[in-house]
């Protein structure tokens, strides 16, 4: 009994560090960018995501936290482990820290999705999927001088998500992708 307690605080513990640095709001921001835009590329090229990509929803250290929540409304949100129910989701959020840590987050789960957001660009995003993505910035914020630098952020983890393969099926998809890919990089990063 004592070596399993002593297991779970070890394991709390690893994950506090991470928990502690992670923003669940930039987080969320990244994973709706992930969702409405990279996840489709994905689907519509026919690649699978792969393990070591830093992008597969398997090592989200939020994702279990997220799926724990049911949104009835913009003012109701409810804990699908108790039942309890919130009206912010910021008070939602505390409650899974605060009564359902050792559930919600889990050791192989240690991907902050936020520390992404400067490629993903979610402070740019973040208002069009708030507003139904209603796109309201210009081609005036399109950083051309910084876009070589994170295209070649984009490909080095493009390379993660979907390795090369002896496959020219494979091969083909994987082209397909990489110009998919790029596209939305240039639209994420010159909207």
């Amino acid at each position: 009994m004592l070596y399993w307690s002593g297991l779970l605080l070890l394991h709390l513990n690893a994950n506090a560090n991470i928990l502690g640095h992670c923003s669940i709001s930039q987080s969320r921001v990244a994973r709706s960018v992930l969702h409405e835009v990279i996840f489709p590329l994905f689907d519509y090229t026919d690649v699978v995501i792969a393990d070591q990509c830093p992008f597969n929803p398997k090592y989200d250290i939020y994702a279990v936290h997220e799926q724990m929540k049911n949104k009835i409304s913009d003012y109701d949100w409810e804990c699908q482990m108790c039942g309890k129910r919130f009206y912010t989701e910021k008070s939602f959020d505390s409650h899974i820290g605060n009564r359902h840590k050792i559930n919600a987050y889990s050791q192989s789960r240690t991907i902050c999705l936020a520390s992404y957001c400067p490629l993903l660009r979610c402070s740019v995003l973040k208002p069009d999927f708030a507003y139904g993505n209603q796109m309201f910035w210009d081609e005036a914020l399109c950083e051309t001088g910084s876009f070589s630098d994170i295209s070649k952020q984009c490909e080095d983890i493009l390379n993660k998500c979907a390795p090369g393969n002896d496959s020219s099926h494979i091969q083909l998809h994987r082209k397909c992708l990489y110009e998919q890919f790029y596209t939305m990089s240039i639209f994420i990063w010159c909207i």
